[in-house]
């Protein structure tokens, strides 16, 4: 299984970000835009942790803090084959584009997990209690949340949906065609409230028991999920809100991969010829080697554009895609002048003060 060249990019930028960011701690000063302090060490533990840095050519700002990380080592058995534990405490992470915060990180690190048979592969488990996500700007999303967004929507679109106890969607034109009402302005005075003062669109999604196979071996699990899309034509912005508990994102077995149980020896074997293969794909896909939970999740995009909804973005390239493939002889002009809606655009975003998104 070959490296990729961009993976090879990645892993050099990182040890020579960790270089910069040890040097910083040890002589206690910034170092090539770096500054890592940390209040106590001890043996099992750091406390007290601020590291901050400027990357991409000055652009990029960010500032992450936690109250503790801990690690504890264990002895691996059968019946738990976990030999490592890491908890962060109260982290916050805040930057140019975005913030994200959360009460606590747990990961429980597995010993040869398909030989003890304590998961379908992932070698960690990661337990996230309260995430919350803050994005500024739709045109300007962090890139790791875009893949998030993009993860999802695409498993919403193309995915098996295994169970749905309810969903639901809204669609609602508020002020457009209601009549103008009297509100009070003051103690005494009145006003008519006219269909101007507030006219907007809001899409709402609610959903409740819902599970999805995406079709990669992986199973998506929701408790609730409350989302809308918001978008003000008089302040001419938008926004979008989305609260989801009881979220997991779990590996399962692919059919080929159910075999008879074998016998200890060699299912160890086993184990030991396919670690260099996990190694390479964790390497290259970290997320493939993990099974995450999250208690709860609220992402909110203070200024989101229509035209950056993932879901259409998605949803629009895949009824072009399934138009070609069934010979359907549709012309071109309304998904191309679609796509082009839903690109980016280029013209530079206005400033925070004026309050317009060019939508």
């Amino acid at each position: 299984m070959d490296i990729p060249q961009s993976s090879l990019r990645f892993a050099y930028t990182i040890l020579v970000s960790s270089f910069f960011v040890f040097l910083s701690y040890v002589l206690d000063r910034p170092i090539n835009g770096h500054k890592l302090s940390i209040g106590r060490f001890c043996l099992f533990g750091a406390y007290d942790i601020k590291y901050k840095a400027t990357v991409f050519s000055e652009t990029y700002t960010f500032t992450f803090t936690a109250a503790s990380l801990t690690w504890r080592f264990h002895l691996p058995s059968a019946s738990n084959p976990r030999w490592c534990t890491l908890t962060c405490d109260s982290i916050f992470y805040t930057s140019t584009t975005g913030d994200i915060s959360t009460a606590s990180l747990e990961t429980i690190l597995w010993f040869f997990p398909v030989f003890f048979r304590q998961t379908a592969g992932p070698w960690a488990n990661i337990t996230i209690d309260g995430l919350r996500i803050r994005v500024h700007r739709s045109t300007e999303t962090p890139y790791f949340i875009q893949r998030l967004r993009e993860n999802l929507v695409g498993t919403f679109l193309t995915g098996e949906v295994l169970r749905a106890d309810v969903f639901r969607t809204t669609f609602r034109f508020a002020g457009l065609s209601e009549r103008p009402e009297e509100k009070p302005v003051g103690k005494y005075c009145t006003k008519p409230l006219t269909a101007h003062d507030d006219d907007e669109m809001s899409f709402a999604v609610l959903a409740r028991g819902l599970h999805i196979n995406n079709r990669e071996g992986r199973i998506y699990t929701f408790g609730r999920i409350d989302s809308q899309i918001r978008r003000d034509w008089v302040r001419d912005r938008g926004s979008l809100a989305l609260v989801a508990e009881e979220c997991r994102w779990v590996h399962v077995y692919f059919p080929f991969e159910y075999v008879a149980p074998r016998s200890g020896f060699t299912s160890l074997l086993s184990s030991l010829f396919h670690f260099p293969i996990d190694f390479v794909r964790t390497f290259n896909y970290p997320v493939s080697s993990t099974n995450l939970y999250v208690t709860r999740l609220d992402v909110t995009f203070d200024r989101f554009r229509l035209r950056d909804a993932e879901l259409l973005k998605q949803g629009f390239s895949l009824v072009q895609e399934k138009s070609i493939t069934s010979g359907i002889d549709w012309s071109d002009v309304f998904f191309d002048a679609v796509m082009h809606a839903c690109k980016p655009a280029d013209e530079p975003q206005p400033e925070d003060g004026d309050g317009r998104d060019d939508d």
